[in-house]
């Protein structure tokens, strides 16, 4: 478990700010509260307001009491997978939890709490300087202060939660991953010409298969490759939270994340994760290779530096039910390609850090001041 007061020490300072400019619902500053689009929501009593701006964005046509449903419901989903992230990786996480939202929630009302709370809370007040006297006129913060700013600013950042998971519902990318991945997997076996050749000694894979260039690849007796669509759990529903943590960390919107599918491949050495790589880059006939990296320094700061893997986007095509001028249409997916050698394959094994809820882990510990603020939460750190 993590010390939230740790993962404040270490958080990246800059890149909060960056996040925060994009996602302002995240803000420490609630600086939403003081929108004009807000403002003029209150002003005019519109209490269906965040609604409209949902219909519009997501679902047109809609009834407004549709749209609720389906707000409150996206936002529930966030808040939900914010809830089980934190609890799973924070240690007293008690304090972060957000409650989620009832089916009849205004939003105006939510929001109208939230800026006469956050108003109230801060009026004519400063936050103390450690180490040093306060001289002047103004009331320092009280807990109590940081604890009904705290409340303001989840019920914001609830709000925002539905308009990111409605963002990742209706993404295209994440939409296709969904419906081809059989199509995508058939799509790579015939490319590469993969063919089962014979049963494994390795207590990991039951099988041995090869590439039409001869390379061995290490899996299980119906496939040569690992495949999974990462969007998706177990039980075929979206990973909010994984999503909700590659947004952030690349700062961007679900539309920067493009690696809703992963296809690994396990071969014998290094020698041959080069002769893989040149098959694809044969295929591609480019040369070059999208997003490729071959290092940890280049796979990102989430990433073990003792954990040797090459990765890239492929874009196989596949066939659409869709018709141009009497010719059938195709739609490249972007999938995820990892290929791995047994060595880095045991390390990853026989090493947590080199899990993958080792790299989860490590990349909840760099998203989480940017979802729980260190000025509004540290100083009710200090008070439990």
């Amino acid at each position: 478990m993590l010390l939230a007061s740790e993962l404040y020490e270490n958080q990246d300072v800059e890149k909060l700010q960056v996040v925060w400019d994009r996602f302002p619902f995240f803000s420490p500053r609630l600086g939403q509260l003081r929108s004009k689009f807000v403002s003029r929501a209150i002003r005019e009593g519109d209490s269906e307001v965040f609604l409209k701006q949902a219909r519009e964005g997501h679902f047109p046509e809609v009834p407004i009491d549709e749209v609720r449903h389906r707000f409150v419901e996206a936002a529930n989903h966030g808040i939900s997978a914010l809830n089980e992230l934190t609890s799973k990786y924070v240690e007293d996480s008690d304090l972060f939890m957000i409650s989620p939202f009832e089916q009849d929630t205004n939003f105006l009302d939510v929001v109208t709490w939230a800026k006469e709370k956050f108003v109230e809370a801060r009026l004519g007040k400063h936050a103390p300087i450690a180490g040093k006297a306060d001289t002047s006129s103004r009331r320092c913060f009280t807990a109590e202060d940081y604890a009904v700013i705290s409340e303001a600013y989840k019920s914001v950042v609830g709000i925002g939660l539905g308009n990111k998971i409605l963002m990742i519902e209706s993404d295209p990318l994440v939409q296709i991953a969904r419906r081809r991945h059989p199509l995508v997997l058939e799509r790579l076996t015939n490319t590469l010409e993969i063919e089962r050749v014979y049963e494994s000694d390795h207590s990991d894979f039951s099988h041995i298969w090869t590439t039409g260039e001869g390379i061995e690849l290490y899996g299980q007796d119906y496939e040569g490759m690992r495949s999974r669509v990462k969007a998706l759990d177990d039980d075929g529903n979206l990973r909010y939270g994984s999503i909700l943590m590659k947004m952030f960390s690349k700062g961007g919107f679900v539309e920067t994340v493009k690696d809703h599918t992963g296809i690994e491949f396990v071969v014998r050495n290094a020698e041959d994760v080069k002769r893989l790589v040149g098959q694809f880059k044969g295929i591609r006939g480019t040369g070059k290779l999208e997003a490729f990296k071959s290092s940890s320094s280049d796979r990102g700061e989430s990433s073990s530096s003792e954990y040797k893997l090459t990765k890239f986007i492929y874009r196989p095509p596949v066939a659409t039910d869709y018709f141009a001028d009497g010719v059938r249409q195709y739609e490249r997916v972007p999938v995820e390609v990892q290929i791995l050698d047994l060595e880095s394959h045991e390390k990853r094994i026989n090493d947590p850090k080199m899990s993958h809820e080792g790299y989860k882990e490590r990349q909840f510990s760099k998203v989480f001041p940017m979802w729980y603020p260190k000025d509004i939460y540290e100083p009710l750190l200090s008070k439990k």
